[in-house]
């Protein structure tokens, strides 16, 4: 996969809550789980952009993304994905909405404390394709940041 070509795009703004007082550790273990069964129902890569809030109200919010060429796959499966079977505590799934896109990278990555790469998972690989189940994706090595996001 070229580098200049793979494009990610919102697609999905969601919270995960759990239980009072849960370490933010076992939260992130949570969320990551949760990714990675839509990754996997939805046969698509997802990048998610976390930000945690813990202590007494133990919650997190993501911005999904997904590479644009497994946008239409992504549109075609997710209307069919039950999120309760992923996640048992409260949660929000919504379509992300481009015009509230600075409030939205706002809310998540400034008023809530980031989920960085080396804390937990941030990509989340489906394992559909080949490469990717022998541990050669290449939608990983195209996220670069400094060209994909332009809002700040």
């Amino acid at each position: 996969m070229n580098e200049e070509k793979t494009k990610y795009v919102e697609v999905l703004f969601v919270m995960l809550s759990t239980g009072n007082n849960r370490p933010h550790q076992r939260l992130w273990k949570d969320v990551a789980g949760f990714c990675t069964h839509l990754s996997r129902f939805t046969k698509c890569h997802l990048y998610a952009l976390r930000g945690y809030e813990k202590g007494k109200n133990s919650h997190e919010h993501l911005i999904l993304l997904v590479p644009s060429d497994e946008l239409d796959r992504f549109n075609d499966r997710f209307p069919s994905f039950q999120s309760w079977k992923a996640w048992s505590w409260i949660h929000e799934v919504s379509p992300f909405k481009p015009e509230l896109k600075e409030s939205a990278y706002t809310y998540t990555l400034v008023k809530h404390e980031p989920v960085l790469d080396g804390d937990s998972d941030t990509f989340f690989c489906p394992k559909y394709y080949t490469r990717c189940r022998r541990g050669a994706c290449s939608h990983k090595a195209t996220i670069n940041w400094q060209q994909q996001l332009d809002l700040f």
